[in-house]
């Protein structure tokens, strides 16, 4: 009978809230789980018993062996340590019993002081003070139930202390309040009320006239309305079911940290709006649509999750302090979402958990402090930030229909990829966003201007629909299409960084870049190591000065600038299969000296009309990597530039002496020969050319795919005193011996290594020759 009665003792304790009861009966389960464990071990000795017995009957009508008694004694053995074990069982029996009697006794304690009450309170007078007072056990404990609602206005009472101690003494005592059948609960009015105990009230609670501590409060079943003048500080309450909140002139501080579950908190429907509340707290509910706080510095939501569409104006009326908004859990939006704040520039807006907004409406956000949105991945819907500083490092995309606007001087977009919709940061002179593919129909807007700086991954082959504000820094970081500077961007560009992506199948890269005549103010060009070009050409870019090339080109086109004095060859060429052999042209530029010598696979050579070139060093290949398969035309033309020699001219043999073969000392020739004769030499290995030995002395055919053109620009005569600065076709002519040859006949062409104009057969180009080889001019 005792044990049938722990359920229902469980039950009656629990409302009551005693946690010492509570206690008892946690130590009392853990005992009658152990003796249950207990009665399960006697009903295994006894099962062990039973076979015993059965054993020791088989062996009586038979001749008991040694191994039958070893088997019995061992089985016995092990009956008499189970039952030493059981040793316990009568104690915890006896200790059962005695722990249920306590109970019993203080089951009757507590319903002989009545602490439940099954009836309402109510104290607004003398009379129903004494009457409740009736009611009510004022020692310490139990705390009380009342099952009823509970009206409490302490007005009556004036200065009189005896009476509101009663009064205090009485609603100290209450535990929980469970309200009446129109789902009253809880009113008070009048000041200095306090519920000590009260964690539980399962119906409306309204509170007026002054504030009421309520320390311990938790729950509410129904609505909350607060109006007073103070501050509504409730943390620990979760759960709520409509909680409004007036606004009076006391208000400083709201506190509602703790609610987890409510319809909403306002202070008319779909509005909270409190004119002097400083610092408000909200719990994890939905905010209302219309938010309005003009005093507030401190503003926190713990709403987690999705939020729907609000307006939140928050410290509208500071201006020398900051004003911080943490929303910092709210993880989606949809909808129209305004957020305005005042306060100074160190405010802050905090939606750093936000990944999505959505909804076909827009997240605006107007602040003179910093946004985080650092988790925001996309604009589904658009985004218009008035702030100086705003975190978007997670955003990816601007997409379809989310346009995206931004007031920062520094715009830092770090993981944004792909623009469908416009982007508009017209005070930003820094725009970087260097994996950005820029939309060809929708617009990029910046602040431009000189020292203005975009900084973005590709502009696609047909260019950008605008580029508001024409920048004169650009940064391109992996351009893959073709690229046309001077149609694009014309005379506003002055300094361009430029990389070129590498295409995964090398005869397929076709991103040529361009810069020409329209770009008027580009004196700067940079190419990253990590970059890969089709083709580079920079034609009649009149401001630029000095070009250095880095990453992989395979053809370089640089013409038309007498102003340009520095080509700085540092890239490689285009390794892979069916990519084409390399193409160098430098003509009608002012540079001083162009030093090849670290180009490899060059199959084109055109270096003229460079009127102040006067060093030129030819491509040096290592070897056969280096050199253009058997299948390239090679050509190497040099012409009119300011290259210098010196022509040690022929001397006519005689009848008694030898004709001595003339000679020409160059640089540029030399190294020239070097790179042409790479092509007919053993180091070539592999790639190793016919050599036809009749056609040593024609422009073409000597050296099978090769043809050359050099000039020589300046030749001065080594035999007389003073320097003469003839071209090559002027010098040859003028050496009539040298034509003439050892035969001393004009008409045989294996003399006849000079056919008129530049050096065009291989009898020419080696004149160069330390030594003379039988068949110098």
């Amino acid at each position: 009978m005792k044990k049938g009665l722990l359920s229902f003792l469980l039950a009656a304790l629990t409302l009551v809230g005693c946690q010492n009861y509570d206690d008892q009966f946690d130590e009392l389960n853990a005992k009658i789980l152990a003796l249950q464990s207990e009665l399960t071990s006697i009903s295994a000795i006894q099962s062990a018993i039973t076979d015993l017995n059965t054993k020791i009957a088989a062996v009586q009508s038979s001749a008991l062996t040694a191994a039958d008694l070893a088997g019995i004694i061992s089985d016995l053995d092990a009956v008499q340590a189970a039952v030493e074990n059981l040793g316990s069982v009568g104690t915890e029996v006896e200790n059962l019993n005695a722990e249920v009697d306590e109970i019993l006794a203080a089951l009757d304690d507590l319903l002989a002081a009545n602490a439940v009450i099954n009836q309402d309170l109510r104290i607004t007078s003398d009379a129903e003070l004494r009457y409740v007072a009736s009611l009510v056990n004022l020692e310490p404990t139990p705390t009380v139930i009342v099952n009823g609602y509970v009206e409490v206005d302490p007005s009556f009472a004036a200065t009189n202390t005896a009476k509101l101690d009663s009064i205090l003494a009485i609603t100290n005592k209450i535990n929980t309040i469970l309200g009446n059948s129109v789902n009253v609960g809880l009113t008070t009015a009048g000041t200095s009320l306090t519920f000590n105990e009260l964690s539980f009230l399962d119906a409306n609670m309204s509170i007026s006239g002054g504030v009421v501590a309520l320390p311990k409060l938790v729950t509410v079943g129904g609505d909350i309305t607060l109006n007073y003048s103070g501050n509504y500080s409730f943390p620990l309450i979760s759960r709520a079911a409509t909680i409004t909140l007036t606004d009076n002139s006391g208000l400083v501080a709201v506190d509602f940290s703790g609610l987890t579950t409510a319809n909403s908190i306002q202070s008319t429907a779909g509005k909270l709006s409190l004119t002097k509340a400083t610092s408000v707290k909200l719990g994890s509910i939905s905010l209302p649509a219309s938010v309005t706080l003009p005093e507030t510095t401190e503003f926190v939501t713990l709403k987690a999750g999705a939020q729907g569409a609000f307006s939140a104006a928050i410290g509208g009326s500071v201006t020398s302090t900051a004003v911080n908004l943490d929303l910092s859990k709210m993880t989606s939006l949809s909808g129209t979402v305004t957020v305005t704040t005042g306060g100074t520039s160190v405010s802050t807006v905090n939606l750093g958990a936000v990944a999505t907004v959505s909804g076909g409406a827009t997240l605006t956000i107007t602040t003179a402090g910093s946004v985080d949105l650092r988790a925001l991945t996309g604009t589904a819907s658009g985004v218009n930030v008035t702030s100086p500083i705003v975190n978007l490092d997670a955003l990816a995309a601007v997409q379809a229909g989310g346009p995206l606007t931004l007031t920062e001087v520094t715009v830092l977009l770090p993981k944004l990829a792909t623009q469908a919709d416009v982007i508009t940061a017209s005070s930003a002179t820094t725009f970087k966003a260097e994996l950005l593919v820029v939309a060809s129909t929708s617009s990029l807007v910046t602040a431009g201007g000189a020292a203005s700086h975009v900084w973005v991954g590709h502009i696609p082959s047909n260019g950008f629909l605008s580029m508001v504000g024409t920048t004169g820094i650009l940064t391109i970081d992996a351009q893959d299409a073709a690229f046309d500077a001077g149609y694009w961007f014309g005379s506003d560009l002055k300094t361009l960084t430029i990389a070129g992506k590498a295409n995964s199948n090398s005869s397929a890269q076709s991103n040529a870049f361009t810069a020409n005549s329209s770009n008027t103010a580009l004196t700067s060009i940079t190419i990253p190591s990590a970059s890969t070009f089709s083709s580079f050409t920079v034609s009649a870019s009149a401001a630029i000065v000095t070009l250095t090339t880095a990453g992989a080109i395979r053809d370089l086109d640089v013409r038309n600038m007498a102003g340009f004095k520095s080509l700085n060859f540092g890239h490689s060429h285009i390794q892979g299969t069916g990519s084409d052999a390399a193409t160098i042209i430098v003509s009608n530029t002012g540079v001083l000296s162009l030093d090849m010598s670290s180009m490899k696979k060059v199959k084109t050579i055109a270096v003229t009309g460079n009127s102040a070139l006067a060093s030129l060093v030819a491509p040096s290949p290592a070897g056969e990597d280096d050199l253009p398969e058997p299948l390239a035309s090679i050509t190497v033309t040099v012409t009119n530039n300011a290259l210098k020699g010196v022509l040690t001219k022929a001397i006519a043999g005689t009848e008694v002496t030898d004709h001595v073969y003339a000679q020409l000392t160059s640089a540029a020739v030399s190294s020239l020969k070097a790179y042409i004769d790479m092509f007919k030499s053993a180091a070539a290995g592999g790639n190793i050319r016919t050599v036809v030995a009749g056609s040593v002395g024609a422009d073409s055919g000597y050296i099978a795919g090769v043809t050359w053109d050099i000039e020589m620009d300046s030749v001065d005569y080594s035999s007389t005193a003073g320097v003469e600065t003839v071209d090559t076709d002027t010098a040859f002519t003028a050496d009539t011996a040298g034509r003439a040859g050892a035969d001393n006949d004009n008409a045989t062409a294996a003399d006849n290594q000079n056919n008129g104009g530049n050096i065009t057969t291989y009898n020419e180009l080696s004149l160069v020759s330390a030594t003379a080889t039988g068949t110098g001019v």
